[in-house]
C-alpha cells in the first residue's frame, strides 16, 4: 500500500512540477541571479523525480517476486548482480541530485542575505566555491559503498554513501537556518517562508524515514518547496514596472535640475553681454587712457567669462569619453560632495553660513577624487576664512551625455572681492610644477594659483568672477561615468526584449527626418535621430545597438562617408548603414556602396526606398 501511495505522489509531483517549469520558461525573463538559481532548482528537481521513477521501476522488476502484483513480496536472495549494480548506481545518482538541490537552496539563501552587496562578478566567485564543495561531496558519495537491504516485507537503500549524503544535507539545512537567524531583519518575509517550511518539513521527513525506511519522502518535500517558491521568486516583469516608475521619477527630478541650471546659466551669459554694452557706451566719451585701459581690462574679463560659459560649460560637443584623462578609480559623487561639506563645516567659523545645493541624483564617476577633493576644499575654505563673508554657497550641477558627465562646481562668497589683476594671475597660471609647488601639493590646502595648475593637468577649467557683490568661482571637469550593468534594468535589457526594430537617422535635413519618422510605424520601429555624426558615434560607442542606420551624404562637421569610416573602426560593428542622397547625386550611389555602405536611398523617393528595403528584410 505504501508503494502505491509513493508512486501516485511521484507521478502527481512530476506532472505539476513539469507544468510550473513550462510556465516559467515560456515567459521572457531577466537573467538575474535569483531567477537563474530558481531555474536550476526546477531542473534539478525534475531530474530527481525522473531518477526516483526509474528507481521505483527498477526496484519492482529486480527485487520483487511477481513485480506487477499489488501484493508482491521482495526477493531475499538470488538477485542478479548486474541488475543490482545498475540499481545501486542509479540510487547514487539520485542521492547526488538531491544533495545538489539542497546546495542550490543554500546558495539561494546566501545570495538573499548578501543581495545588497552582491553583484554578478562576486556571485560567480561564490558560486564556484559552492560548486567545488558540492563536487567533493558528490565524489565521496559515489565512491562510498551502498547496498539494498531486503526484508520479508520491504527493501531500502543504506550504507556509508547515503549516510554521508545525509550529512551534507544536514550541513546545508544548518547553514540555511544560521543565515536566516543571523539576517532575519533584513530578509523579505515572503522569501524566508519557504526556507522555514523546508526546515520543518525536512525534520518531519527524517522522522518518517526512520519510521518507514522503505519510503522516499525527501523528494516529495523538495518538490513541494520548489513549487511553493515559484510564488516568492522575484518577478522580473514586476521589477521592470517598478524600475520604470523609479526612472520616471528620476527623469522628472533631473528635468527640474536641468531646467533650473539652464535658467541660471542663461542669466550668466546675458549679464556679461549687458555689462559689455553698458561699459562700451561709458568708454565712448572717455579720454583718460588709464580709465580706458581699466575699462578694456574689464571688457576682456567679461569676454573671458562669457567664453567660459559658452565653451567650457554649454558646449557638450567636446564631451567625449575617449578624450577624457581616464583614471581607473571609482567614486560616488554624492558621497564625495557630502564628505567635502562635512570637512568644510568642521573647519569654518560658526558665524559663516554654508548653503549647499546638490542634484537629486548623482552618478558614480571615474577620476582622481583625492586631488579633486583637495582642490575643492581649498577653493571653498579660502573665502570661508575671509571675515568679510557671512554666507558661502556650494552648488553642483551636472550635464550628462552618454558615458560622460560634466560636473560644474560653483562656490559663491557674498562679500569677498578679488581684483582683476589677481584673477588674471590665477587664471593664467600654467606650466610645469616647480619645487615649491611639489612641496605645497603635500599640504591639505592649496593656494588658488596652484589649484589652477592642478586643474589644468586634470583636464578641468576654472573661472573666477568678482565684483562688489561678491566672488563666484566655477570649476568644470569632465569625468567618465561608471556603467553598472545591474543598476538600470530598462537599459540593460532594452535590446534583448524590445521586439521593435531600432533605427538610427543621422541628418540635418528636418524634412527627411520628419518624413522617415512619419513613415516608420511606431508599433514596429523605435526611431532615434541625431543632427551630427559625432553625436551618433558617441551613442554607438557607449553601447547602444541599432538594426539599421540611415545617414545623409552631406552634413556639417562630418560627412556621411567620414561617419562610415569612423563606424568601421568600432570593434564588432556589423549594422547595415544606408546613405541618403539626392536625385541629382544618384550617379554616386555605386561609389558609396563600393566604399562600404549597404545601399543608398534617394531622398526624393524616400518612402519607396524604405518600402523596398523592409520588404527585402
Amino acid at each position: 500500500m505504501l508503494g502505491i501511495i509513493q508512486t501516485v505522489a511521484i507521478v502527481f509531483s512530476a506532472s505539476y512540477l513539469l507544468l510550473v517549469f513550462l510556465i516559467f520558461i515560456s515567459k521572457k525573463r531577466i537573467n538575474n541571479i535569483e531567477s537563474n538559481i530558481y531555474r536550476n532548482l526546477i531542473v534539478i528537481n525534475l531530474f530527481t523525480l525522473t531518477a526516483e521513477i526509474v528507481l521505483c521501476f527498477l526496484s519492482k522488476i529486480i527485487f520483487m517476486k511477481a513485480p506487477w502484483d499489488v501484493n508482491a513480496i521482495p526477493i531475499v536472495e538470488g538477485v542478479n548482480p548486474g541488475q543490482k549494480f545498475l540499481f545501486l548506481i542509479t540510487s547514487k545518482i539520485f542521492i547526488t541530485l538531491v544533495l545538489l538541490w539542497f546546495v542550490n537552496v543554500f546558495k539561494y539563501t546566501f545570495y538573499l542575505c548578501h543581495k545588497s552587496t552582491m553583484n554578478t562578478n562576486k556571485f560567480k566567485k561564490v558560486n564556484n566555491i559552492f560548486n567545488l564543495v558540492y563536487l567533493v561531496f558528490a565524489c565521496i558519495v559515489i565512491i562510498l559503498p551502498i547496498e539494498y537491504i531486503v526484508s520479508e516485507s520491504s527493501g531500502r537503500v543504506a550504507g556509508a554513501s547515503t549516510n554521508f549524503a545525509m550529512l551534507g544535507i544536514m550541513a546545508c539545512l544548518l547553514g540555511i537556518l544560521f543565515y536566516i537567524v543571523a539576517n532575519f531583519k533584513k530578509l523579505e518575509i515572503k522569501k524566508v517562508i519557504p526556507l522555514i517550511i523546508l526546515i520543518l518539513l525536512m525534520a518531519l521527513a527524517i522522522f518518517v524515514q526512520i519510521m518507514y525506511p522503505e519510503l522516499l519522502v525527501f523528494n516529495t518535500v523538495i518538490t513541494f518547496i520548489t513549487i511553493f517558491m515559484y510564488n516568492t521568486i522575484e518577478n522580473p516583469d514586476i521589477k521592470i514596472i517598478n524600475e520604470l516608475y523609479r526612472n520616471k521619477e528620476l527623469v522628472e527630478q533631473n528635468y527640474e535640475d536641468k531646467y533650473n541650471f539652464l535658467f541660471e546659466i542663461t542669466g550668466e551669459a546675458r549679464k556679461p553681454l549687458a555689462d559689455i554694452t553698458k561699459l562700451c557706451n561709458e568708454l565712448k566719451n572717455q579720454e583718460d587712457p588709464a580709465i580706458i585701459n581699466q575699462g578694456l581690462m574689464l571688457i576682456n574679463n567679461m569676454v573671458s567669462q562669457l567664453n567660459f560659459t559658452i565653451n567650457n560649460i554649454l558646449d557638450i560637443s567636446v564631451m567625449d569619453a575617449h578624450k577624457i584623462k581616464f583614471i581607473d578609480t571609482k567614486y560616488d559623487l554624492e558621497k564625495f560632495c557630502n564628505d567635502i561639506i562635512t570637512q568644510i563645516k568642521t573647519n569654518i567659523n560658526s558665524d559663516i553660513s554654508l548653503k549647499v545645493s546638490l542634484p537629486n541624483k548623482m552618478p558614480i564617476l571615474y577620476g582622481d577624487y583625492l586631488k579633486l577633493r583637495q582642490i575643492l576644499y581649498s577653493l571653498i575654505i579660502t573665502p570661508a576664512r575671509d571675515k568679510k563673508n557671512t554666507v558661502i554657497e556650494f552648488k553642483v550641477d551636472l550635464i550628462e551625455r552618454f558615458d560622460c558627465c560634466r560636473v560644474i562646481f560653483t562656490i559663491i562668497a557674498d562679500n569677498s572681492n578679488i581684483s582683476i589683476e589677481d584673477i588674471n594671475t590665477i587664471l593664467s597660471a600654467t606650466g610645469e610644477f616647480n619645487q615649491n609647488d611639489l612641496y605645497n601639493l603635500e599640504k591639505k590646502e592649496l593656494d588658488m594659483v596652484l589649484c589652477q595648475k592642478v586643474i589644468k593637468v586634470m583636464g578641468g577649467s576654472l573661472m573666477i568672477k568678482s565684483n562688489k557683490s561678491g566672488t563666484e568661482i566655477k570649476l568644470v571637469i569632465d569625468q567618465k561615468t561608471y556603467q553598472d550593468n545591474e543598476e538600470n534594468l530598462l537599459n540593460k535589457y532594452l535590446d534583448e526584449y524590445n521586439d521593435r526594430k531600432k533605427i538610427l537617422i543621422v541628418t540635418q535635413d528636418k524634412q527627411i527626418n520628419d518624413n522617415m519618422k512619419k513613415y516608420l510605424d511606431k508599433d514596429r520601429y523605435s526611431v532615434f535621430s541625431y543632427l551630427y555624426g559625432k553625436d551618433a558615434l558617441d551613442r554607438i560607442k557607449s553601447g547602444r545597438k541599432y538594426d539599421y542606420i540611415f545617414v545623409s551624404d552631406t552634413m556639417d562637421m562630418m560627412s556621411g562617408l567620414e561617419f562610415l569610416k569612423e563606424l568601421k573602426m568600432i570593434n564588432n560593428f556589423n549594422t547595415p548603414v544606408y546613405i541618403m542622397i539626392h536625385k541629382n547625386s544618384e550617379n554616386l550611389g555605386k561609389h558609396y556602396i563600393d566604399e562600404g555602405f549597404t545601399n543608398y536611398i534617394i531622398t526624393e523617393e524616400l518612402v519607396n526606398g524604405l518600402e523596398e528595403l523592409f520588404k527585402r528584410n
